[in-house]
């Protein structure tokens, strides 16, 4: 019966089966519901439209946003920017000594904070391995308490294994046999 008005109508049924077909408004021009014989608003009022920012400019952006929320990134790029000219093989052995006394400087007292961080866990290797033995003999003073701890970051790993392969022989077992907490699976000294 459904089936003979539609027909009689002129209207096809949907694909769906059963269904009835789509509901139709009245278009009247104006939207229907609560806002009837309200004026019309058209959305959100226009912003001024956004200032293009050269490539250079959003950089500065970039990196003015980074100096505010990352704690040490002004450290660590002028220590990258000093590391980029000490790693060249044609630096000189007095140059590089000096390259060495600036970064240790500028990482001083920061030391084992840095080593968890990407670059300034390179940066730190690369001064054990070209700093004299006054700038090693510091680094490994900071990075002495913090063994184990640095020895779990995924970043100063690294800083500990290279403190590890530079030292000798006589330095290795007092300097990495640590007491492992008791509540760990093994006990006694490890040798990291």
């Amino acid at each position: 019966m459904a089936q003979a008005k539609e027909a009689a109508a002129g209207r096809k049924r949907p694909a769906g089966g059963d269904a009835s077909p789509a509901k139709r408004h009245k278009s009247s021009g104006q939207p229907q519901g609560k806002t009837q014989g309200m004026p019309f608003f058209q959305g959100k009022p226009e912003k001024a439209a956004p200032k293009l920012l050269s490539r250079k400019e959003q950089k500065e952006a970039v990196k003015g946003k980074k100096l505010k929320f990352k704690k040490n990134y002004a450290t660590i790029q002028e220590t990258v920017l000093l590391w980029e000219q000490l790693r060249p093989k044609q630096t000189t052995t007095q140059e590089k000594q000096q390259l060495v006394a600036n970064i240790l400087k500028k990482l001083q007292g920061n030391t084992v904070e840095l080593a968890n961080h990407h670059s300034a866990s390179r940066v730190i290797q690369w001064c054990l391995r070209e700093g004299s033995d006054a700038d090693k003999a510091r680094l490994l003073g900071e990075v002495r308490a913090n063994v184990v701890e640095l020895s779990k970051s995924k970043y100063g790993r690294h800083v500990v294994q290279k403190v590890i392969s530079l030292a000798s022989k006589e330095e290795v077992p007092g300097e990495c046999s640590v007491r492992c907490p008791a509540g760990g699976g093994s006990h006694g000294s490890v040798l990291l």
